[in-house]
């Protein structure tokens, strides 16, 4: 849980009153409730936990907003533009946040986003066995090509990851897995943080 990137108004919330290991995505919106997807499902956030209503929701400013995205840049939105530009940033242990806000072009291309008006904050979950049923139509008499395809926030990530570390973990089967966003091994000095097999090499941040 990013809860040093976080408003105190809700990290407190979440670190006295939730299981963090329940909190899948927070939706930070200026002048807007907070939204929080916690166990599969959306509520609103307020100060004494979750809620159904909007009504006394915690609402973050603006400014509140920018903060989040300056911290979780550690205060150099320079040296992530590479990445702020395809509209995302991903920090320590494969957070990643969705940027919204007004779009810079020239010649034709996106040169960065500033005046923040969102922030979505995905929280990666192992969940080891949940790809096990894939894995044996993929592995079956051969490997097989797959495509994973279901809504945001159904758990692709979460599959493909235990998919890499079910498949490798197999005798010696080799994977390759391209981490584009840096989520799914959240590779850190040259070290996943997250179980993505024994045998699996990681290219990050790459399309």
């Amino acid at each position: 849980m990013p809860e040093k990137i976080l408003p105190s108004s809700v990290s407190g919330v979440i670190s006295s009153r939730l299981d963090r290991a329940r909190v899948y995505e927070l939706r930070l919106r200026a002048d807007r409730p907070v939204v929080i997807n916690y166990g599969g499902r959306y509520y609103f956030l307020t100060p004494s936990g979750l809620s159904d209503s909007a009504d006394g929701a915690v609402v973050l400013g603006r400014d509140d907003v920018h903060a989040v995205v300056v911290r979780a840049t550690e205060f150099s939105l320079y040296a992530v533009n590479n990445k702020l530009v395809r509209g995302y940033i991903t920090i320590s242990g494969g957070v990643r946040l969705g940027v919204c806000g007004d779009v810079v072009t020239g010649s034709g291309e996106v040169r960065t986003i500033k005046d923040f008006t969102s922030v979505n904050i995905r929280i990666p979950h192992e969940i080891k066995g949940c790809a096990r049923l894939a894995a044996s139509y993929i592995r079956d008499t051969e490997m097989r090509s797959a495509l994973i395809v279901a809504p945001p926030g159904a758990g692709k990530t979460t599959l493909l990851r235990d998919l890499s570390r079910t498949l490798s973990g197999e005798g010696i089967k080799n994977v390759l897995l391209v981490d584009e966003r840096g989520e799914i091994a959240a590779v850190e000095s040259g070290r996943p943080q997250l179980d993505v097999g024994r045998c699996t090499d990681v290219i990050s941040n790459c399309n």
